[in-house]
Parts: C-alpha cells; structure tokens; sequence
C-alpha cells in the first residue's frame, strides 16, 4: 500500500483544493444578488410503506424553478409572491439566499449546499487539508496514515453524497 503513496497524495490533495475552492466561493466570495419570476413550484414529498401494507406521504419541502432556469427548494412554506430575489455565489451559482419583498426565506433552502450539507463539507475539506498535510509532511508515511486517509474521508464522501442526492 506505501507504493500507492504518490497517487493518492496527489488524489487528497486535488480534492481538498477543488473542496476549498468550494468553500471559499461559498463563504468568503460575494454574492449577486438576481431578480427573478418563479414559473412553476413542484411538492416534494416522501412516500413509505407501512408494516401494515398502507402507504403514506410525508411531505418535505417545495421545488421552485424560476425563470432564469435556477431551481430551488424550500423547506416549508409557501412563497405569496412570484417576485423573488434569488442570492446566488460568485463562481459555482449556488442559491444562499431567496428572499421576497415581505419575507426572508434564506433559512428553509434545503437544495445545493445549505443547510447540514455545508457542515458535512467543512469537515471533509478540514479533513482533506489534514491528510494532504500528513501526507506531503511525512517523507516515509505508513500504511496506517494512508488507510486511515482513505477510509474515513472515503467515508464522509459518501455521506455527502448521499445527503446531496437525497435531500437536495
């Protein structure tokens, strides 16, 4: 496993750039702020089965698609208005914000990188950043550092992704 030491340094490293660049346009970069007209909405809802061969709905949130062809989705609540102000990142164009001339629905988003997303992806970058640093510091790294690396930040990729493909 020592051997496979270059390609994966350089796999942790070029993830960790690719997740600060993320996180950077996210949380330090400013935002635009557009002006758009929200054309359709859609219901997000669960649907399970019960022990008892019944089924039920759980309803999550709504699905908003503007204009402008950006998608979003609220967690509860309606939005009175078809005029919306949509608060979107610098570089990636990711929703921060939604905000209508009475209310702020910046809270509720639940699509893109809002919510418990943004935390599981700091503590892969933070993670990220740890290893390469190990990595790259250590002339002679172990096999321990190495599968530790890969494991637990293999590990909270997949959570992400699970979260980002489930809930978004």
């Amino acid at each position: 496993m020592v051997q496979y030491k270059k390609p994966i340094t350089y796999l942790i490293v070029g993830l960790a750039v690719c997740l600060n660049i993320l996180l950077l346009d996210r949380l330090v970069l400013p935002r635009k702020f557009v002006p758009a007209i929200v054309e359709a909405t859609m219901m997000l809802e669960y649907e399970h089965e019960s022990r008892y061969g019944g089924h039920s709905r759980t309803f999550i949130g709504e699905m908003y698609f503007t204009d402008l062809g950006q998608t979003f989705s609220l967690e509860r609540g309606n939005i009175d208005t078809p005029f919306v102000e949509v608060e979107e990142t610098f570089l990636f164009h990711n929703i921060t914000g939604v905000k209508t001339i009475n209310e702020d629905y910046s809270e509720g988003l639940i699509s893109g990188f809002n919510g418990l997303k943004l935390y599981f992806l700091g503590i892969l970058a933070l993670s990220l950043n740890i290893c390469a640093g190990l990595l790259l510091g250590y002339k002679k790294a172990n096999e321990n550092i190495l599968w530790n690396s890969i494991l637990f930040n293999g590990f909270l990729l997949f959570v992400l992704s699970v979260l980002y493909i489930y809930v978004s």
